[in-house]
């Protein structure tokens, strides 16, 4: 057995993070989280030391790097020992990712291993500064010198509650997460608003770190954040409200509102609503395509995207099969424009966020050379060199990328609580409809997911949002259908917010 205590001589001298070929760099980081998340009770639990076995030593040696935390040392792991697929030219971006979670953790300890096999082995793992436990593993190639082939982490597999745990009550989590969030600051290692509701009261709305570095700025709790993946739900629920009134079903094929300018007859009649709710269209992702590489600027129309969503062929069959999709919400916002006869940022702003209460949501202010902050945050991505850490804002690549029925819209914490208020209260959907929308659906080799929410089911806890992410953003909607919990958390460091999720969830499911 590997005790990771004694391996000092492994990190000094190590033998000779990308993600598979398929998966987009855009969405590489929340695949990574949903691998973990469905991998680890997929196999019986053994805790002890990491087992004598090719992966087990990787990741021993993983840890250890990790945990010394030079970047020379780091990058020269990286360079000798992960596969030429795994960093696919990008090692710059694998190594600042080991360095970044040395930067989110300080120190990571084994305390059991998860699942195990001969090419793979997950770990439960300590995280010092978070002081929370949480899922890392590797890949291996099958062949000497089994080079890692993919890593991972994410959240632990769910135990659910100790018998007869007490919950905690609002005031233990309040002061638990404020207490975190001082630590993160500290570190520097978040950067955003927290928000903790609960029924109809705000327990805690907190803001921390700058909006804008230079001139230096500060975020306040009003600051709207790009919100990502999480305007997802606003899609979910504009498609949902059109199922209420009968003028579109959830097993219609796409052939059934789009026309051949959008799609192939062939795959538009194969392609149901349901599968794009639930990522199971097979496409892909519009922003990773040639033509929105060499945008510079903002499509001014969902119709300037006909022709990439035109182009593409799924990557499975439709139904078949989880791949995560911002291609298809594309063609759900369409499907949105077609039925209700109008531009869908219309039909989004009077029958979703207006009826929500929602004051922010809007976009970036491209017509300004520069963004007015603390009114709107810029994404700050790190990046790591011998010389130290430095910050790279994301101004160039949001400027050419507009708020679109995948995300992207920029909202301050308050505007997505309400939007969660208005979700559970019945002010957007009926409580029917909600309760179908937020149960998990049926979707083999992916996430636990519903119908455009991603579900969890944690012990006999349910939550229901979504997160979302890109350099120096990241976005987290999380509500506690049993507790009554709702959590925000918006960042402009990384994608810092998902610890915030993490912490939130281990406090509150204890």
């Amino acid at each position: 057995m590997i005790q990771i205590r004694n391996l000092e001589k492994v990190f000094k001298s190590p033998a000779g993070h990308r993600v598979p070929l398929k998966v987009t760099r855009r969405s590489a980081f929340d695949i990574l989280v949903f691998a973990v998340a469905m991998a680890a009770p997929l196999q019986s639990q053994t805790i002890g030391p990491l087992p004598d076995t090719p992966p087990g030593r990787r990741l021993a040696e993983l840890i250890a790097i990790i945990n010394a935390g030079d970047y020379r040392s780091v990058r020269a792991y990286a360079e000798s020992t992960f596969s030429e697929e795994f960093i696919g030219g990008a090692i710059d971006e694998r190594v600042d990712a080991l360095m970044r979670l040395r930067a989110a953790s300080q120190e990571l300890t084994v305390v059991g291993v998860q699942s195990s096999s001969p090419e793979r082995v997950v770990a439960e793992v300590a995280n010092r500064l978070a002081e929370v436990h949480q899922a890392l593993g590797v890949s291996v190639e099958r062949s000497a010198p089994n080079r890692i082939s993919m890593w991972y982490r994410g959240p632990v597999a769910d135990r659910g509650a100790p018998r007869g745990a007490a919950p905690p009550s609002e005031g233990e989590v309040v002061a638990a997460m404020s207490a975190f969030l001082d630590r993160l600051v500290a570190a520097d290692a978040f950067s955003g608003t927290v928000l903790v509701g609960r029924g109809d009261s705000i327990l805690m709305l907190r803001a921390f770190g700058q909006a804008r570095r230079n001139p230096d700025t500060a975020n306040r709790t009003d600051t709207r954040f790009n919100i990502a993946s999480v305007g997802k739900l606003f899609t979910t629920v504009a498609v949902a409200q059109l199922a209420e009134q009968g003028r579109l079903r959830f097993d219609d094929p796409v052939a059934r509102h789009l026309g051949p300018e959008w799609m192939a007859p062939d795959l538009a009649s194969q392609i149901q609503i349901e599968h794009l709710l639930t990522h199971r269209s097979g496409l892909g992702d519009y922003l990773e395509s040639d033509a929105m590489l060499r945008a510079t600027a903002p499509a001014r129309a969902l119709d300037e995207y006909r022709p990439i969503i035109r182009a593409e062929r799924p990557r499975a069959r439709p139904g078949a099969q989880f791949s995560y999709s911002n291609s298809g919400f594309i063609v759900l916002g369409a499907i949105v424009e077609s039925v209700a006869g109008r531009p869908f940022s219309d039909y989004l702003r009077e029958r979703v966020l207006g009826p929500a209460g929602m004051a922010g949501p809007s976009d970036w202010p491209r017509d300004r050379a520069a963004p007015p902050a603390p009114d709107f945050a810029t994404g700050y991505t790190s990046r790591f060199s011998a010389a130290g850490t430095a910050w790279s804002d994301n101004t160039r690549r949001i400027a050419a990328v507009a708020p679109s029925p995948a995300g992207g819209q920029y909202a301050s914490a308050e505007d997505l609580w309400r939007f969660a208020r208005a979700l559970t209260t019945g002010a957007l959907l009926r409580d029917s409809t909600w309760s179908a929308m937020a149960a998990p659906a049926p979707v083999r080799g992916g996430p636990p997911t519903g119908y455009g929410f991603e579900v969890q089911r944690r012990g006999e806890e349910r939550i229901v949002g979504h997160g979302g992410s890109h350099e120096g953003i990241g976005a987290v909607l999380d509500i506690y259908l049993r507790s009554r919990y709702t959590l925000v958390a918006l960042s402009n460091a990384d994608r810092s917010a998902f610890a915030v999720r993490e912490k939130f969830a281990s406090l509150v499911l204890r």
